[in-house]
């Protein structure tokens, strides 16, 4: 499980996100968070992203979250599997 190393802003110093310059962040409210890379000393990591569970949203999302959330889940192994495969990398050594 990676570590969280804090808001981009306590990370880095800046409000600005990665991608993002100072400028055009202005009243942009949402949160960066910035997470260790556990790939990184890796040459060629091999990284797959599994979704556990069928509640795909917090306790504390909204309602309309929470039916986007739910619709994504019935349609998908998520609901049915309570897994889904959501992603991976995987590279030939």
């Amino acid at each position: 499980m990676p570590d969280c190393r804090g808001s981009w802003e306590e990370y880095t110093g800046s409000p600005a996100g990665p991608s993002k310059p100072a400028e055009t962040n202005a009243g942009d409210e949402a949160p960066r968070v910035v997470m260790e890379n556990l790939t990184y000393g890796y040459e060629k990591p091999n990284v797959c992203d599994i979704k556990l569970g069928t509640q795909l949203w917090d306790e504390d999302a909204n309602e309309e979250k929470r039916q986007r959330m739910d619709k994504a889940a019935a349609n998908t192994t998520s609901g049915s599997h309570g897994i889904r495969l959501t992603g991976w990398q995987v590279r030939i050594h």
